[in-house]
């Protein structure tokens, strides 16, 4: 092939255009990651160029001008002339066919005679030569006729002989153009990894300079959620969420542990639908300089009563009670004179769970005899502080946070303004996002603030608090609105009925107390909410809508319940589904999600058993589309007994390059195959493929590590073809192609990380369980409602499954009393249960996960400053702050490659 570049020029061998050459530099065999919208904006370009173009050169200058004339001739003239005037054309004169007698009159002319005679003898004439015609051709014509067809069949086989000399000839200048083109993608592909792995290894020396500065910290973690928290639209000082913590120069190690726990447990409340920020009220409560005196042992005391006792809310109300009544009886701190008295006057007291009086009796002495009964309204109000009150007790979660509390608890008092600082910008940041500034709590909560003693459901009576048979009368009222009566009763005895059932304790499982109903309540109307809309049958109307709505959500929670029985991790699996919703959330070229695309491959088809492609995490999704372009061009039947026998040999790098090697000589390629793995290529152009594809592996592998993985990767996808003729493979390559262009800015990385997700998913437990493990992320998308999302789903289930112990007994009060009501969406809302605000809150503080993990991979203060002022100096863009994930990224592919630290 000529070393010129390929150029489009005019006759001579020069462009006669206003540019001496136009140089085409693409390669239309490589270049296949466009789509129909970038061929389109190429069309709309090439239209406005053709409107706005101006030659600058009459290219016709050097031919003469044209004599339009010099082609009409007087019979022409004169026929146009008649056209013009719209005359008719002249008839033909038949005369001469014609043979007829002088008339009568002139019957004795001899010369008229003598004319119609010759006449006569001239047709007679005529009409022989046309019968001698006839003979001749009835003798000669026939063998005629038959030599001339032979001489044109020679000529017909002459002309295809030629034009299928012509078609091979044009489909060898095509096959070594694509040739040509797919050698060069294959150098410029390894030049472009040679450059990245250059660039990436050495790096900017001043970057790598500072680096070292920062070594003693956690780099990686940071840079990971700094990428998606910049991905997530997070990462902005101005942000009232950020401003927070930035504007706090000094934030003590607890102070800044604290804050992350608070981000953490809102976060909770709000995935699981409840954005009343009670827990962040809370723990500002907790850290107000009068919520506790300075010694230690009350933590202590406190820690024991919220971790061990199950009726914790009940204590505290008898504490302080307790301390009223022994003030009034004369046993304060200091008249006091005899500890056994004291007991005995406690005994008297009580009137909680006897099985609590032997725990407590002599805690409670001990509080009498170091705080006083005087100060029991203090230990009061430190218990009631806490937003995590019910009747199981203390969430692990935040146990640990008051571990950490009990602590450090004088530097924590001595730092409280700080720590109050920190915490209400929090609690501000959340309501400007919530838009719910001076809200009022919804009914839900306040029904659990004021649930009954000993777990018993209000049905009537005048025995309990003002401000709980408020707001149960509000929440009735409010149904009795909406619904009418004749449905109230029947709401209100269905909703006490299921409560009292999943707070049995005689049962098996209990639902954890009115928060844990709460939540209950809320996942279920989720679910609900999320097949509303949906319906299989042909006639479909409201009461069909929700009997489908209810029982979809009965059947995904039952199928999460299945999903524990098989998998202990079933909860980290809703986890990991939705971060992958979160990384594929962008819609494709089909309008589809790309998380959507990469659950059918795993939970509707036959899918991989590893987890593919692991060394590509840092590869451009240019570099591994052209992978995937390669492969689908070539047979899979063809390709997968290469690769499976190179994958089971554990082919090193050298070899794999030794084997191209050999592969690289057209004339013998289809029996090199043959020779080296016993492929029988059916014809050169499919060697010429197959050879194309295992190049495309090579050049993307970087070590023997790298190569293993990349061909046990292709070759588990090859063997999803579980029957003959199926093409399950080139659709698994083909939407791989395509979820780079779903991913949150592009690039190949989040599907990296979303392969790795779904394949932690998949292979959870043995493959004969994977039946009831996959179960609840299958067949959703055909049968969620028109309002339903996958993410909603994900979080109901969590809530579900959040404590394996209470799971049953939450599916059973969602089907007990979900099931029958005609109008969920209502009763719903008169709880005060807005499935549409949840859903929106959740998706608007999602960059708040990442910020979370940004703070943790932190771990202070002081460590945060140094890596926000090296990431200000290093890694961000100063012209396109934007474009700062690109340069963060990079980072990233550098530390992974060095592996530095």
């Amino acid at each position: 092939m000529s070393d010129k570049p390929l150029a489009l020029t005019g006759p001579g061998g020069a462009s006669q255009l206003q540019d001496e050459q136009v140089l085409v530099d693409a390669l239309p065999y490589l270049d296949t990651e466009y789509n129909e919208t970038d061929r389109q904006l190429a069309r709309n370009l090439v239209e406005h160029e053709c409107k706005t173009f101006r030659p600058t050169k009459n290219y016709l200058t050097h031919l003469p001008v044209p004599d339009y004339d010099a082609f009409l001739t007087p019979c022409m003239l004169k026929e146009m002339s008649r056209m013009k005037k719209k005359e008719e054309m002249g008839k033909l004169d038949m005369s001469r066919c014609e043979l007829p007698p002088p008339s009568a009159v002139k019957g004795v002319d001899r010369k008229l005679w003598a004319k119609v005679l010759r006449n006569a003898k001239a047709q007679n004439e005529h009409l022989m030569l046309r019968q001698i015609n006839l003979e001749l051709m009835d003798e000669y014509a026939a063998e005629n006729y038959l030599q001339r067809n032979k001489a044109m069949e020679q000529i017909l086989t002459e002309a295809e002989k030629e034009l299928r000399s012509t078609r091979d000839a044009i489909m060898e200048i095509h096959a070594s153009r694509k040739m040509a083109q797919l050698k060069a993608g294959d150098k410029v592909k390894q030049l472009e990894q040679s450059w990245v792995s250059m660039v990436t290894n050495n790096y900017n020396p001043d970057t790598i300079a500072a680096l070292q500065e920062v070594k003693d910290l956690n780099v990686e973690g940071f840079y990971t959620a700094l990428r998606d928290l910049y991905l997530a639209d997070g990462f902005s000082t101005k942000s009232t969420m950020n401003k927070v913590i930035l504007t706090q120069s000094i934030i003590p190690d607890f102070q800044f542990q604290g804050a992350i726990q608070a981000l953490n447990n809102t976060q909770y409340e709000i995935k699981n639908g409840d954005y009343g920020l009670r827990r962040m009220k809370g723990m500002i409560k907790l850290n107000e300089p009068d919520a506790l005196t300075h010694q230690n042992w009350l933590i202590d005391l406190v820690s024991m009563i919220l971790e061990q006792s199950e009726y914790s809310k009940q204590l505290v109300s008898f504490i302080r009670g307790l301390g009223t009544t022994l003030m009034e009886n004369g046993y304060s701190r200091e008249t006091y004179f005899n500890g056994t008295m004291l007991r005995a006057e406690i005994n008297k007291i009580w009137n909680l769970n006897e099985t609590l009086k032997e725990r407590y009796i002599e805690p409670l002495v001990l509080l009498h005899h170091v705080v006083g009964p005087e100060n029991f309204d203090l230990l009061g109000d430190v218990l009631e502080a806490q937003p995590w009150l019910t009747r199981g007790g203390m969430l692990l979660r935040d146990v640990e946070y008051f571990r950490m509390y009990q602590d450090r608890i004088m530097e924590a008092i001595s730092n409280s303004d700080i720590g109050i600082t920190v915490l209400s910008g929090f609690q501000k940041a959340y309501e400007d996002m919530f838009n719910t500034t001076g809200a009022p709590d919804t009914l839900l909560n306040r029904l659990v603030i004021f649930s009954m003693k000993d777990s018993t459901i209000y049905d009537g009576g005048d025995d309990k608090s003002p401000e709980y048979t408020a707001v149960w009368n509000e929440i009735w009222g409010e149904i009795s609105r909406k619904l009418g009566r004749a449905q109230l009763s029947q709401i209100q005895y269905m909703f006490v009925d299921a409560v009292k059932k999943a707070m049995d304790e005689t049962e098996a499982s209990t639902i954890g107390g009115m928060n844990g109903l709460k939540n209950t309540f809320i996942a279920g109307a989720r679910l609900i909410q999320s097949w509303r809309g949906y319906c299989s049958s042909q006639k479909p109307g409201i009461a069909v809508f929700l009997v489908l709505s209810v029982a979809n959500a009965n059947s995904k929670c039952q199928e999460a319940l299945n999903m524990y029985s098989e998998d202990e991790i079933a909860y980290n699996n809703l986890q990991r589904a939705l971060q992958i919703v979160l990384k594929l959330s962008n819609t494709g070229d089909n309008g589809r999600e790309g998380y959507k695309e990469l659950f059918d491959l795993y939970f509707e088809k036959p899918a991989p058993t590893i987890q593919l492609f692991s060394p590509s995490r840092f590869e451009s999704a240019t570099t591994m589309n052209a992978l995937f372009a390669s492969v689908q061009e070539a047979d899979p039947n063809g390709l997968l007994i290469p690769v499976q026998l190179m994958a089971k040999q554990k082919t090193d790098l050298q070899k794999f390059a030794n084997n191209l090697n050999t592969l690289s000589e057209d004339s013998t390629l289809v029996e090199t195959f043959n020779l080296i793995f016993g492929v029988h290529p059916t014809s050169f152009e499919e060697a010429q493929k197959l050879r194309s594809a295992l190049q495309s592996i090579g050049s993307i592998s970087r070590s023997d590590r790298d190569l293993l993985a990349y061909l046990r990767s292709i070759r588990e996808i090859l063997r999803t073809n579980k029957e003959k003729g199926s093409k399950n493979s080139e659709d698994f390559f083909n939407t791989l192609s395509k979820l780079s262009n779903t991913t949150r800015n592009g690039s190949w990385m989040d599907v990296h990380e979303a392969l790795a997700l779904i394949d932690s998913i998949y292979r959870a437990g043995p493959p004969e369980s994977r039946g009831p493990r996959l179960a609840p992320f299958r067949e959703l998308e055909r049968t969620l409602g028109t309002d339903g999302t996958y993410r909603e789903v994900f979080l109901a289930l969590q809530t579900i499954l959040e404590d394996p112990e209470t799971s049953k007994a939450k599916c059973q009060f969602i089907k007990d009393f979900f099931t029958g009501i005609d109008d969920v969406t209502s009763v719903v809302e008169a709880f005060g249960v807005k499935t549409e605000d949840i859903r929106r809150n959740v998706e608007d503080t999602v960059f708040v996960d990442a910020l979370i993990r940004l703070l943790e991979a932190s771990e202070s203060r002081e460590a945060l400053g140094r890596m926000i002022a090296f990431h200000t100096k290093h890694t961000v863009d100063q012209d396109y702050p934007a474009q700062s994930i690109f340069r963060i990224e990079d980072l990233l592919g550098y530390m992974a490659n060095n592996e530095w630290r």
